[in-house]
């Protein structure tokens, strides 16, 4: 057990350098989805139903920005507004304000797609869809909407997330 800043430095150091010497399987050209929305909904694979998993088991090169190690996004939310302001000219909020940087970054960096996940009536989340909407038709990038509630489907989702796949590595193939 770590006990203070340099036993944790030291701990991740040796995680990092272990993982490092892990064999990758990485597509030579996959599909990159970019996954934004509600915090708690994109990090908790329970609440999102394993959707990291079940697109890489697709063949996708996934990307997150939200996750355990970057909670501290509360204080640094009202910094992004200038980078976002030609999409949003107030701060909606500290992780409306992420999904909307992380959304047009992904776009800026020729991602195939995104995702956007909410927990089902998330209100700051919903403020973002037309934003995003604004986004995927000035970048022409795709953007798939899931919203969870306590009746949703692994069948539903697999047959959903499986579509949108498709649908990037057609587009990416033509596009080529």
């Amino acid at each position: 057990m770590a006990e203070n800043k340099n036993e944790i430095r030291a701990a991740y150091q040796k995680a990092r350098q272990a993982m490092s010497g892990l064999a990758q399987r990485i597509p030579e050209n996959p599909v990159r989805i970019g996954v934004v929305g509600e915090y708690y909904t994109v990090m908790d694979e329970h609440s999102n139903q394993y959707l990291q998993e079940k697109l890489i088991r697709l063949g996708a090169s996934v990307h997150r920005f939200m996750n355990v190690t970057n909670c501290h996004f509360r204080a640094k939310a009202s910094t992004m507004l200038p980078k976002i302001s030609e999409y949003a000219r107030y701060n909606m909020g500290p992780t409306t304000t992420w999904t909307i940087n992380s959304a047009l970054d992904y776009a800026k960096r020729g991602f195939d797609g995104i995702i956007h996940v909410k927990s089902f009536g998330c209100t700051p989340e919903l403020d973002a869809i037309p934003v995003l909407q604004n986004i995927s038709r000035d970048y022409h990038i795709p953007v798939l909407y899931l919203s969870y509630d306590m009746q949703d489907s692994d069948t539903g989702l697999d047959t959903r997330l499986e579509a949108f796949y498709d649908m990037l590595e057609r587009k990416k193939k033509v596009l080529q």
